[in-house]
């Protein structure tokens, strides 16, 4: 063990995961036994939080391991079974669906997602297309029906952030139609698209979907807001009412 982390002392930190995969199970525990040059923990004290691999910072996250893993180690494997997306990672660890550590899958969880909303509030689109991506990042990993409001200018650019006015299930999801208009007017919108996901996959619009696409262009046109478009999301595809003919 001395032998084997003098060693570690004067090799680079990406050694670090070769030495728990082989190292006995009972070492591997004992991260505090390992030099503080390669703690994570220490590390970012040193170094800045930046210095550090993904794997790293979820070990300095979720603190502890479960029995026969270290906090690094476990770390390590989330991201494989993730194939090193962050993305997979964030769906991966959502305590109602983890079978591991409740506790840790929660820490991840939580830190994955002040990344999202830190990067949703520094990251405020101009143009519609880069709304539409926005949004369309924002629900590919929900697992509820959610439902956006993009308002835009008459040279569709946008007024203000896409604006989600309902969330609902994960085959449906209840919209009223006053809240989208108020959202549209309250941006100073002369167009507006909205946008909702189906997690399901199957972004096929439903009659419900139709329906409410109809009520929607009615309410608009009282206000003389031009309703632009209706578009269905999913992780892998599009569905656009206008690109469909479906708005005349």
């Amino acid at each position: 063990m001395r032998a084997a982390c003098a060693y570690l002392m004067l090799a680079p930190s990406f050694f670090l995961a070769e030495f728990l995969n082989h190292c006995p199970r009972d070492v591997r525990m004992r991260i505090h036994d390992m030099p503080a040059t390669l703690r994570p923990r220490e590390r970012a004290q040193k170094e800045g939080i930046r210095s550090l691999s993904d794997a790293e910072v979820v070990a300095i996250l979720i603190r502890f391991g479960v029995r026969g893993k270290s906090a690094l180690a476990l770390s390590e494997e989330w991201l494989a079974r993730a194939h090193g997306s962050l993305e997979e990672l964030y769906t991966l660890t959502d305590p109602s669906r983890s079978r591991e550590s409740r506790v840790a899958s929660l820490s991840i969880h939580a830190g994955l997602e002040l990344g999202r909303r830190l990067h949703a509030r520094e990251s405020i689109p101009i143009s519609l297309e880069e709304a539409l991506t926005s949004v369309r990042e924002k629900l590919s990993l929900e697992k509820m029906e959610m439902f956006f409001v993009i308002a835009l200018d008459l040279r569709d650019q946008c007024t203000a952030p896409p604006a989600c006015v309902a969330v609902g299930s994960r085959y449906s999801v209840s919209v009223d139609v006053k809240a989208v208009v108020h959202a549209a007017v309250v941006r100073n919108a002369a167009r507006i698209v909205v946008v909702h996901n189906h997690p399901s996959q199957d972004v096929s619009p439903s009659s419900q979907d139709v329906m409410l696409t109809k009520q929607l262009m009615e309410a608009c046109a009282w206000l003389e807001i031009q309703f632009k478009d209706h578009v269905i999301v999913s992780k892998r595809a599009v569905f656009s009412f206008r690109e469909e003919g479906m708005l005349n």
